[in-house]
């Protein structure tokens, strides 16, 4: 879909559930917006006040939250949308509890750590405070820039500080399906008190390590989370939630002491070192790729993830948290800092002379606030630093010279990170009253991607058929996942594993200062693909979706058994030359960054305002498919922080490599051009026929009487042509057939999303 706002979506807690057809999410949860044209909110350099949380447990209207626990049932985390009811916690929940387990997942602190400082309020006797080191969870860490090390360095941070307070970490290596219960009842646990999770990958893990628990054992669960603005004022609106959230609260003052382990707390595991921790997660990773090939993959982007200025700076961070020489916070006050200070340390002065170096690199003109995200997002999703703790920090910094642009990164990302952390939980309950009755079956998930919380629908079948590929269903500019409603059950039905993922900076999915480009959401797609598919993909496009899809393929080909471009965006050009595209990749120059601020912000907001009109424009054949919930999340998304920045990359891209090239030359693998002719952007029909006479053989193209959105205009005629090209091309294949140019597969440079399709 080519509409030139920032997005669309829905959110909920780890999964929203409209249930496939095999699903075992027991509840319909809710998503559906109100109807509003969104008025779009333009991020900015704003103040902020704190309002103090007490050193016990916050107050009824603060945001730490701990589930009231329900002997005989399951934690009520790991699909459940959090009740407002949660925000006031009980400290009597703990009350005269002799042996509690504390489970540290993403909260590897001491400081604002709602469930220590509940266990030190409550008076409990014999704490255990237990990190399991699951290869398989931690995998994705090697995605992450310094990921490995910042994790070692946190524990070794964290071990410090709870001995300090009189208490122990254990650790522990395996399984936390495992690990978890064993510990609990080695230990003779009361309770078991964890942070609620919003990823689904995590929810789920913690649902099946503590429901045996907690159903035959009669433990307890105590799900704490905290927001760092009331979630009681939440509105799925960006601007409605700025205006209605009131102060932000601060951080929970740190307990002086802990209640002591027990004595038979079971011997701890050793830390490994960088290196082996890196090693087990490759071999962990691997394993659960469909084949070799992709591990191949997987391999070159950890490595390539290992070289980037952010992982040697994080590196360097780590090394110094580990050895004692700062703390987390100082490296954050290093950060803000933004330049090394008299009154630091020598290896503060140091770290902080490379964190500067490392901020004028990353905060370019196209991609304003990324130097935080890049820095120290680690830390936050490693819970090392909490969202409290930076904005707290961050307002008690002084502005000096050079200092705004640090302090303006690390308050964006704060807000963004914790509006959609709300989004993907308190958003999902809000909107259950408007939800379509005639919603079609799917789920929608949350996972990790750089730091930011991304979203994506899955629908698994209720028997997958033999040699089945899954299906990877990719929406174009301005659009989201959920937009193809009507193709997800229809195809698991039919024995296929279907995802849609919402790419970043669209829809619910966050969008963080992280530098839109090609190569953005090409490295998107192909990360989801590794991290969460775990298998090569026929991977069908939309718009902008086909041309990011083709690259990906094209630059991975492992990755891919076949490729569908619906209406695809992406230049046609028999002519096309490499060497004469890389010079004009050279040559081009981006307008001024004044001409890009005044006329993105006209046309963004011009656009924002014809969302539904542009929409029944776009689908010609059925006007009536454009309906409410899709306009109305479309203006909602427009409304999110960043999306003017997703808007604005438009002005930076290079020029794009050509469609057809990025096919024949890279792919050669199956191909079916699904084509809605009476698309208004373009002469659909005219493209259509240069794609097949360019490429010849190993293309099919069908015409279809839809516009520029068939696979929602037209699902079902899509869903039959996309099912007849998997049948008769790709399952009869012998081999995902894209390996024949893998070698010479380029992911040097990539191609415009600034087409006109």
């Amino acid at each position: 879909m080519l509409l030139s706002h920032s997005g669309v979506h829905v959110g909920h807690a780890n999964a929203r559930a409209t249930a496939c057809p095999s699903s075992a999410l027991p509840l319909p949860l809710g998503h559906r917006p109100r109807s509003s044209n969104a008025p779009v909110s333009i991020p900015r350099l704003a103040t902020y006040s704190l309002r103090q949380s007490p050193a016990g447990i916050s107050p009824a209207g603060a945001s730490t939250s701990f589930a009231r626990p329900v002997s005989g049932r399951g934690p009520v985390h790991a699909r459940a949308v959090p009740s407002l009811r949660e925000y006031s916690p009980p400290v009597e929940d703990l009350a005269g509890m002799s042996r509690v387990l504390l489970w540290f997942k993403h909260d590897l602190r001491v400081d604002d750590h709602p469930g220590l400082t509940a266990c030190a309020s409550a008076g409990v006797t014999n704490l255990t405070c237990l990190y399991v080191i699951d290869h398989d969870m931690l995998a994705p860490l090697l995605y992450t820039p310094g990921g490995p090390e910042l994790l070692l360095a946190s524990l070794q941070s964290l071990q410090r500080d709870l001995q300090a307070r009189g208490c122990e970490l254990l650790l522990q290596t395996g399984s936390v399906d495992e690990v978890v219960p064993a510990v609990a009842r080695s230990v003779g646990a009361e309770a078991i008190v964890m942070e609620r999770e919003v990823i689904h990958g995590w929810g789920e893990a913690a649902d099946r390590a503590t429901q045996e628990l907690v159903q035959q054992d009669g433990v307890k669960a105590v799900i704490w989370s905290s927001t760092v603005w009331n979630p009681r004022a939440f509105d799925i609106n960006f601007k409605g939630w700025k205006a209605k959230r009131g102060d932000a609260i601060g951080p929970l003052k740190t307990p002086n002491a802990l209640p002591a382990a027990p004595s038979s707390l079971p011997t701890s595991d050793s830390l490994p070192s960088p290196e082996e921790l890196r090693f087990m997660l490759d071999y962990a990773g691997s394993g659960s790729l469909s084949d070799d090939d992709m591990h191949e993959v997987a391999e070159k982007v950890h490595a390539w993830t290992d070289n980037k200025v952010e992982s040697k700076v994080v590196k360097l961070v780590a090394a110094a948290i580990s050895a004692g020489d700062v703390t987390p916070t100082q490296a954050l006050q290093a950060y803000l800092n933004n330049s090394p200070t008299p009154s630091q340390s020598p290896a503060q002065q140091q770290l902080a002379a490379e964190l500067a170096t490392a901020v004028s690199q990353l905060e370019i003109v196209s991609s304003r606030g990324a130097s935080f995200p890049a820095l120290f997002g680690p830390m936050v999703s490693l819970g090392t630093l909490s969202r409290r703790m930076v904005l707290n920090e961050t307002v008690k910094s002084q502005y000096r010279q050079g200092q705004a642009l640090t302090i303006r990164a690390a308050m964006k990302a704060t807000e963004s990170s914790d509006f959609h952390r709300q989004l993907a939980t308190l958003g999902s309950e809000a909107q259950r009253a408007t939800q379509p009755e005639d919603l079609p079956a799917y789920s929608v998930r949350q996972w990790m991607w750089r730091g930011h919380s991304m979203e994506y629908v899955i629908c698994e079948p209720q028997e997958r058929r033999p040699d089945a590929p899954t299906i990877m269903l990719v929406h174009g500019f301005g659009a989201f996942g959920e937009q193809w409603r009507d193709n997800t059950a229809q195809l698991a039905s039919q024995g296929f594993r279907v995802f849609a993922p919402t790419l970043a900076g669209f829809g619910r999915s966050e969008k963080g200062a992280i530098g839109y480009s090609q190569d953005s959401w090409r490295d998107y797609l192909r990360d989801f693909t590794l991290q969460i598919v775990k298998e090569p993909v026929v991977l069908a496009g939309n718009s902008i979706g086909g041309f990011i899809g083709s690259s990906m393929l094209a630059d991975y080909p492992s990755l891919g058994r076949g490729l569908v471009l619906l209406n695809s965006a992406g230049p046609v050009n028999a002519s096309f030359d490499m060497d004469d595209y890389n010079k004009a990749v050279l040559a081009k120059k981006p307008p001024p960054e004044f001409v890009v601020q005044l006329v993105s912000r006209g046309l963004f907001v011009s656009l924002a305002l014809g969302v539904e009109r542009t929409l029944k424009w776009l689908y010609p054949t059925a006007p009536h498919r454009a309906d409410e919930w899709l306009a109305a999340e479309i203006s909602r998304a427009a409304a999110d922080p960043g999306s003017l920045e997703v808007f604005q990359s438009a002005f930076y891209l290079p020029p794009p490599r050509a469609l057809n090239y990025l096919v024949q030359k890279f792919w050669s693998g199956p191909t079916l051009v699904l084509q809605g002719i009476l698309d208004p952007l373009n002469d659909a029909r005219g493209r259509a026929g240069d794609m097949k006479t360019i490429l010849s053989s190993g293309v099919t193209v069908v015409l279809l009487e839809a516009g520029h959105c068939p696979m929602d205009e037209q699902p079902t005629m899509v869903n039959e042509n996309l099912i007849k090209f998997i049948e008769e091309q790709v399952m009869k294949s012998s081999s995902p057939a894209l390996l024949v140019n893998k070698a010479s597969a380029s992911v040097a440079v990539t191609a415009s999303v600034a087409v006109t399709a």
